[in-house]
């Protein structure tokens, strides 16, 4: 999984973009996540919340000076206790 993830990382960071302005943007999102679970069983309890963090590349490709389209991939760690 790691190897695959780096090669994906590898082969996006190899494309050029020339200028502040291009067709094509990359970018990289890491933001801090809390995550809590519940159920609909009153004979479960929840036992409190827990700290995660989501990662991942992101690609914009204008189409137009104010409209692109985005996609990417993004890797969560959440859950709950």
């Amino acid at each position: 999984m790691k190897k695959t993830i780096f090669a994906i990382f590898a082969l996006l960071s190899a494309i050029t973009i020339n200028g502040q302005y291009s067709e094509t943007r990359l970018g990289f999102d890491f933001s801090p996540q809390i995550s809590w679970m519940m159920s609909d069983d009153n004979s479960i309890s929840s036992n409190g919340l827990m700290g995660g963090y989501n990662f991942g590349l992101i690609i914009d490709r204008f189409f137009a000076p104010n409209y692109a389209f985005n996609s990417g991939i993004m890797i969560n760690t959440t859950g709950g206790k």
